[in-house]
């Protein structure tokens, strides 16, 4: 779902997205779409922090850079910052804060 910007809100079908270990932690991934999602999930305080890229079909997915080139990618307006949140059995949320492209919040929900 994509809240406030350019429309009042749009709610879209199911994605393929998936969650997997790799070097030592946890990467996130919107697979399918328009617009992908990929990033690093961080424990804390029973939910997790999601720090990623966002980038449209056929771009290179990017590295979250932290607004800095210091945290390893070069400074992009294509940076997300999350919450993931368990909500049930099965069922996770995936909360951005804006501005992001097309909105000002989006808000993306896992089902198993």
């Amino acid at each position: 779902m994509k809240m406030g910007g350019m429309n009042a809100y749009i709610v879209y079908q199911w994605f393929d997205c998936r969650i997997v270990p790799m070097n030592g932690g946890l990467l996130l991934q919107k697979t399918t779409g328009s617009l992908r999602t990929q990033g690093w999930l961080y424990p804390e305080n029973g939910a997790w922090i999601y720090l990623g890229s966002q980038s449209a079909r056929g771009e290179r997915l990017g590295n979250y850079s932290g607004r800095t080139p210091s945290a390893g990618a070069p400074a992009t307006p294509d940076d997300q910052i999350g919450l993931l949140t368990g909500i049930g059995n099965n069922r996770l949320r995936l909360e951005i804060p804006g501005p992001v492209e097309e909105s000002t919040y989006d808000i993306i929900e896992f089902a198993r």
